[in-house]
């Protein structure tokens, strides 16, 4: 092939202790990790050459150990192998290499919900690569299932308009994408205001002064004597509905998925700061107690 022809040319014209360096140069460039491998089997014969091959071996496998593993839906197991490639490349410096595997082992938690690390390894490869728009969609899509939807339109926005290269198709489903996030944010925008409108409306009968009541043998009161507590059960379910960002006829599913999203993101065993983990600890038994509720 034409490039293996230029490495053997390039290797006749480099003494041997400049072929680490050309190799590492190949190693870092996009696509050219092969070619790396061939330079050092072709013309390394130092130790440095050696080390240097054996690395990018190691790397290689952990990282087709993660595709496989990506392939057959084991996506914990590719989760691992991509960390364990990662930890390789960041002691070697390989920024470009270090994007990718960062990419892959986004797709990997984003098949298992793990939206919060996923947008953590894409924003991580977006430093090293600001142009790597597979790591720039991932994100956009990850802070979607999120409900971060400024963020989310943003990467959307910033994939189409730079991403010269796009396909009509993949455009026409980026704008598609688009579209529904927008109406998410429509709609719960609607629902929002409809929860602080009843509200409101609890607060103002709350606020009326109370009947004087008849006895409960003596009128047709005591027909209706449960109703303030069906009342404070309704609005607590209100309350229950609106802190899981559901409507009110959501699914079972829906609320299953909705307080998973919240789990990711609140639960105070997710919370780095100190800070944050002493208020979730504090706050975040309600949310649990919406989901037993209404779950």
């Amino acid at each position: 092939p034409p490039a293996a022809s230029a490495i053997s040319k390039r290797l006749r014209e480099i003494s041997e202790p400049l072929v680490p360096l050309f190799a590492r140069a190949l190693w870092t460039t996009p696509g050219r990790a092969g070619d790396s491998r061939s330079a050092l089997k072709e013309g390394g014969q130092g130790a440095e050459s050696m080390e240097l091959l054996s690395t990018i071996e190691a790397v290689a496998r952990e990282k087709n150990k993660g595709d496989g593993a990506f392939r057959e839906a084991r996506y914990h197991d590719a989760y691992r192998a991509y960390s364990n490639a990662i930890s390789i490349v960041e002691r070697e410096g390989n920024a470009h290499m270090n994007a990718v595997l960062r990419c892959n082992r986004a797709a990997a938690s984003m098949s298992y919900q793990g939206y919060e690390e996923a947008i953590e390894d894409t924003t991580e490869a977006l430093r090293k690569a600001p142009y790597y728009f597979k790591a720039m969609l991932r994100r956009a899509r990850s802070l979607v299932m999120l409900g971060r939807f400024q963020g989310a339109l943003a990467d959307f926005h910033r994939y189409l308009k730079t991403h010269t290269g796009i396909t009509s198709v993949a455009q026409a489903q980026v704008r598609k994408e688009i579209s529904d996030v927008y109406k998410r944010i429509q709609r719960e925008k609607a629902e929002r205001s409809t929860y602080e409108r009843q509200q409101s409306r609890s607060r103002q009968h709350a606020q009326r002064p109370t009947p004087q009541r008849e006895p409960m043998w003596g009128s047709a009161a005591g027909a209706n004597a449960g109703q303030g507590k069906d009342d404070d059960k309704d609005s607590s379910r209100e309350t229950y509905y609106h802190l899981l960002g559901v409507s009110r006829d959501a699914t079972e599913q829906q609320i299953k998925t909705a307080y998973h999203k919240l789990a990711l993101k609140i639960h105070p065993d997710k919370q780095k700061n100190p800070d944050q983990k002493k208020y979730w600890l504090k706050n975040w038994p309600k949310y649990k107690r919406a989901f037993d509720t209404l779950s």
